[in-house]
């Protein structure tokens, strides 16, 4: 399921290689969002995803693509052909904190993607894919509050580091409308055997198999 974390308006009678912004959202069900994302979800909270969502208008508007993103055309949606939108879709966070010696590393990571969708017949044509990771070496162990700042630079950006923005801007800079023909299989279950459940209770005792599911069902 795509959640979305922001409002969109439908695009006037465009060509196929146009699309209108959707926004930012969640490839998931909006009841696992503060599981499956609790560092990316609470950066957007508290007018965090207004901020990314002006952030990737802004960046968009200034560069020379060759997919034309509307943004603002209002218009009727009764020819399927023009009815394409493009959302900046999050599909996964990973954390991990590993003691080596007298150090901590930190590694933080985000898997998105530019995804294509055709908002009237509720259907996805396809998405490019990219990740954004950071590594960090400290000295002590970190705090909640630490890596939430981690993951607020990877998304906003910070002094010299792509963010989740420039990543994004720089996906669809290579980027076409799929075509409608092209068909794609949703997983619906996700079962997972009982040595799978007992290595991963073994590995990361403090994992959420539920969430681990959805992340195996976007695989």
């Amino acid at each position: 399921m795509l959640c979305s974390l922001g409002t969109v308006t439908p695009l006037r009678a465009q060509d196929a290689e146009h699309a209108y912004f959707a926004g930012v959202a969640y490839t998931s069900d909006a009841a696992d969002i503060s599981k499956a994302f609790p560092y990316v979800s609470s950066s957007l909270s508290g007018g965090g995803a207004q901020q990314l969502d002006q952030s990737l208008r802004q960046l968009i508007k200034e560069q020379k693509l060759p997919l034309g993103i509307v943004f603002d055309h209002l218009g009727t949606t009764r020819e399927a052909r023009h009815a394409t939108a493009l959302a900046l879709a999050i599909d996964r966070e990973s954390t991990s904190v590993d003691q080596i010696g007298a150090s901590y590393k930190v590694r933080i990571e985000i898997d998105a993607q530019a995804l294509f969708f055709n908002f009237k017949k509720k259907q996805i044509l396809g998405g490019y894919p990219f990740t954004l990771e950071y590594i960090d070496i400290l000295t002590s162990s970190p705090s909640t509050a630490y890596i939430q700042g981690l993951y607020r630079n990877l998304i906003f950006g910070g002094t010299g580091r792509p963010s989740l923005v420039s990543q994004f801007v720089a996906t669809i800079q290579h980027a076409h409308v799929p075509s409608a023909a092209a068909r794609h299989m949703r997983v619906t279950r996700v079962v997972l055997a009982p040595k799978a459940k007992q290595y991963i209770q073994t590995v990361a005792p403090d994992a959420n198999l539920d969430v681990i599911k959805g992340q195996i069902a976007q695989q």
